[in-house]
């Protein structure tokens, strides 16, 4: 058998309860033990055991184990390790292998385990020495437990190797190596997008620098970080009339300058000031070194020469009451009235 092989448990499918106590003067008491594992060969070395578990304080997790040829052999158990979560299993040799888990409470919270690896064969590397470091049994032993603790970091240093493409997997790479990753695309902010977002933004990288200045640009690299498309407004865009109200307004709302362009984008979108300057400081990297970029945030609420367009932050409702101060109201069928009254 090739070393390499693994065993990788789940509480839910491979352990049942064998005996449980109530909570008495606050301390909680449980104990698991394991299906027999088989290795399919007699005088298996079994190697190591991992637990993706978590240990709060004033608990106790205990591990024992024991390894034999027969199925029906006499469980005597070996060793007990306590709130350890990866360690070798010593004198463990047999084609059967049983874990047993208990756990001892002493406050309200208990350990959780998600799942254990058990890891074998084990070929130790005192195989690979000359015959007289495994003369002595004894010393043979101490010197097999010894080298023990760095095979198994080189066991880990080989599987991180061998999937190191993960590292370079936009989808599956963590946020350390995201932030690696985006030196590679020359994203000198990064640590203004989520990481969510910096993931469809790095998948997009290569197109957006192709296209970078351009009104196309700046509506994706805004809609990847809002989720929204914005709407941009350009000069040219804007028909003005000299010397007209029409035309200060405009220049107000739009600038006056022609290398000037105004972005907009929902409230919800930009919720916090924080949101908004990372959103403009994106935005800016894609803007032309001598266009001026105006970054605004449509409200809910809306002011008369100001930005509010309708259908997109304000809508025409029915008729209702005009209140003058919050005081008084007039009726909109008594205006009507009134007005005819008057023709």
């Amino acid at each position: 058998m090739k070393e390499g092989n693994s065993f990788v448990l789940t509480m839910e499918r491979y352990f049942r309860s064998i005996s449980q106590t109530k909570a008495y003067s606050g301390i909680q008491k449980e104990s698991f033990i394991s299906e027999a594992l088989d290795s399919m060969e007699n005088d298996t070395l079994w190697h190591r055991c991992k637990l993706d578990a978590s240990m709060p304080e004033d608990t106790k997790l205990i591990i024992s184990y024991f390894a034999s040829n027969e199925l029906t052999a006499e469980q005597q158990w070996q060793e007990e390790i306590i709130n350890v979560k990866d360690f070798l299993l010593h004198k463990a040799r047999g084609r059967y292998l049983w874990l047993r888990i208990e756990y001892i409470s002493y406050g309200n919270q208990v350990p959780s385990i998600k799942d254990i690896q058990i890891d074998f064969p084990m070929q130790p590397l005192t195989w690979k020495l000359p015959e007289i470091y495994q003369q002595d049994e004894k010393s043979a032993d101490l010197l097999h437990r010894f080298l023990g603790i760095f095979q198994s970091l080189m066991k880990d240093l080989d599987v991180k190797i061998q999937d190191r493409g993960e590292y370079l997997d936009l989808k599956q790479a963590d946020r350390e190596y995201l932030q690696w990753l985006s030196h590679w695309l020359d994203i000198r902010e990064y640590y203004l997008w989520p990481a969510d977002k910096l993931r469809l933004f790095m998948e997009k990288a290569y197109s957006l620098y192709r296209i970078k200045g351009t009104r196309r640009a700046i509506e994706e690299v805004t809609e990847i970080y809002t989720g929204e498309k914005p709407w941009i407004v350009e000069q040219h865009q804007i028909a003005r009339q000299e010397r007209s109200e029409q035309a200060k307004v405009y220049s107000r709302l739009y600038g006056d300058n022609e290398y000037t362009f105004t972005v907009i984008v929902k409230e919800e979108a930009v919720p916090t000031s924080k949101h908004y300057l990372e959103l403009k400081r994106i935005i800016e990297s894609f803007t032309p070194a001598h266009a001026i970029m105006n970054l605004v945030v449509l409200k809910s609420y809306f002011f008369l020469d100001s930005y509010t367009y309708l259908g997109i932050n304000s809508v025409v409702s029915g008729s209702g009451r005009l209140v003058l101060d919050g005081k008084a109201s007039i009726p909109f069928a008594s205006m009507i009235e009134e007005r005819r009254a008057a023709e």
